[in-house]
């Protein structure tokens, strides 16, 4: 399966990565994911500009958690995601509706269902958001505690407690914007406006990832093609670290 004939299921694939990154002093250990992975906010940057120890460097760790599945394209489990495909089932049943113009009452239902189901997107992205807090918060206190602190560290977890934080901050606004349409008799009575407004928020972005799976940054928003090319994306390992390098390192392979 080093180079597969035919695409292959993600199961697989996963297998065959941990070959790949798991091989010590191999091709994955010697990119340069320090010096190279794309960083928009400079978060890895010294006040000189200068990239800090690569030991406190995200690049190489956001890649392998790409090998292990994170991020996969069409198949994220993150918030706007979900929202995301929320959001086009509801096209797709406005478009069956329409064509066939009957069952009210099934509409009615679905749309019941929707608004049950954007309010658990919302409690559980107020969850993630506080797990996120505490998590950058433990970093935040290791990196002040220990005897060789980075600067450069302790600025990247007050940082990523902020972003945390903005996170929550939303989620609870939109959850009270949510609760107070759904006691409004005219939104009421409309409830795909209700599940529309949810929907809306989840998928705005303040920090887009600048690849896929940034650590430290909110998920990449797959679009209807990533969905449908999601099942058998690649034929092997090689095509993934193909893609990761182009997103990533912004470089491409011009020999071999």
């Amino acid at each position: 399966h080093a180079y597969s004939a035919q695409p292959l299921s993600k199961s697989v694939l996963l297998s065959l990565n941990s070959l790949l990154v798991n091989r010590d002093g191999g091709l994955f250990d010697n990119l340069p994911w320090s010096t190279w992975s794309v960083d928009p906010n400079l978060s890895e940057r010294d006040a000189a500009g200068n990239v800090i120890d690569a030991k406190f460097t995200l690049g190489k760790r956001a890649a392998y958690q790409r090998f292990m599945g994170k991020d996969w394209q069409g198949r994220s489990l993150s918030a706007g995601n979900l929202a995301n495909r929320i959001r086009w089932m509801l096209e797709n049943d406005n478009d069956a509706v329409d064509d066939s113009h009957e069952g009210n009452l099934e509409t009615e239902s679905v749309d019941d269902d929707m608004v049950s189901l954007s309010l658990r997107l919302l409690e559980l992205e107020m969850k993630e958001a506080e797990g996120d807090i505490a998590e950058c918060q433990k970093l935040l206190a290791i990196a002040r505690a220990s005897e060789s602190s980075d600067e450069g560290l302790t600025e990247i977890a007050a940082l990523q407690i902020d972003q945390a934080r903005e996170r929550l901050q939303t989620a609870e606004a939109s959850l009270l914007e949510l609760t107070c349409a759904m006691t409004d008799s005219q939104t009421r009575s409309d409830p795909q406006s209700i599940v529309t407004l949810i929907l809306d928020k989840f998928t705005e972005q303040t920090n887009p990832p600048p690849f896929r799976g940034a650590i430290g940054y909110e998920a990449m928003l797959d679009t209807k093609s990533d969905l449908e090319g999601s099942v058998l994306p690649y034929m092997s390992p090689y095509e993934l670290l193909i893609e990761i390098i182009d997103e990533q390192l912004n470089s491409d392979i011009i020999g071999c």
